[in-house]
């Protein structure tokens, strides 16, 4: 849209208003750029840009990468998974310097991950003892998936718990695996079969070992 050339710009709002020739004048659409000249007969008049309406358009979202669920057990090439062989003097050095039994530390390592540093769980509990993040940062691991970390931060839980409980290997193993709260709110061993099959699984293999 162009003015007469002989007009004069007093002022452009923001809304899209100016006054020339002592009229009120409206555009259609918003004003972007409107220079402050003023036309004389025979010259250039001033021209008003306009912006083209736009078009409402919706931003879809970034869809998120589709991230696979490690499996329970994340094998090491170089480790021979299932091999208590080879982590036979770490375990027993470890829960010597405890004071932990080394057969219920290598029972405990053998239900939770098999032997297997790399090892996974769904709830995210990590390495040999299976270390949930938090519980891994409170004891000051700070790798995991190493053995020596990670055996180390799972034998001083267990103590700790141990001798939370008196010496209750039952309660004790309940608590390592439902955690201490569901064991102090049902006075022992919690209702969930997976807690119940556990500490009879690695109470039947402490027993194998001893």
């Amino acid at each position: 849209m162009a003015l007469p050339s002989h007009a004069s710009v007093s002022a452009v709002s923001p809304t899209g208003r100016w006054e020339a020739g002592g009229e009120q004048h409206r555009l259609s659409t918003r004003v972007i750029s409107a220079p402050m000249l003023h036309g004389a007969p025979g010259e250039p008049g001033v021209e008003v840009l306009r912006e083209a309406p736009k078009l409402a358009t919706r931003t879809r979202p970034a869809q998120r990468p589709a991230i696979a669920r490690p499996a329970f057990a994340l094998p090491r090439t170089n480790l021979k998974k299932g091999d208590p062989g080879q982590y036979h003097d770490l375990i027993h050095e470890t829960a010597a310097r405890y004071g932990v039994d080394p057969d219920l530390v290598e029972a405990v390592v053998q239900v939770e991950s098999g032997y297997n540093p790399d090892a996974v769980s769904s709830a995210g509990a990590m390495g040999m003892m299976q270390l949930m993040p938090a519980t891994a940062r409170a004891l000051g691991v700070q790798d995991p998936f190493d053995p020596v970390q990670n055996i180390d931060g799972g034998v001083r839980y267990l103590k700790a718990l141990l001798d939370r409980y008196g010496g209750d290997l039952v309660k004790a193993l309940a608590a390592y695996n439902a955690g201490s709260g569901a064991v102090d709110h049902y006075g022992g061993v919690p209702p969930f079969a997976e807690t119940q099959l556990y500490v009879q699984s690695v109470l039947g293999l402490a027993r194998q070992e001893g």
